[in-house]
């Protein structure tokens, strides 16, 4: 459902910005800077009320539709090339019946 902020009145950018956070779960700041977005104008659309800053650098469209599973999105977005594993593979999964308060991620050996 739509809510009633003051997105009529948005810039061409901001316009585009909410078009990009419309059809993805997330906004990272770096994809946004790739796609000549300044991240002033992210803080800008926090303040307004249409983005949710999810984590560091990510933001979310308020009113997107989040599943059960944004948090799974989330972790392999920050974490670009690990893998989802163990306990929150499984409950992606549907098997077994743990539900980790946590995502597990693998990474490479040799990664930071």
């Amino acid at each position: 459902m739509e809510s009633n902020r003051s997105v009529e009145a948005a810039s061409p950018l901001e316009q585009r910005i909410l078009n990009l956070a419309k059809s993805q779960s997330t906004i990272r700041t770096r994809d946004a800077i790739a796609g000549g977005i300044h991240p002033e104008d992210l803080r800008r659309l926090v303040d307004r009320g249409v983005l949710l800053k999810s984590g560091r650098g990510m933001y979310t469209y308020i009113d997107a539709e989040l599943t059960e599973y944004h948090s799974l999105a989330v972790a392999s977005q920050r974490v670009e090339h690990g893998v989802i594993c163990l306990l929150s593979a499984l409950q992606f999964h549907g098997i077994g019946t743990q539900a980790p308060f946590e995502v597990w991620v693998a990474i490479d050996v040799h990664a930071r």
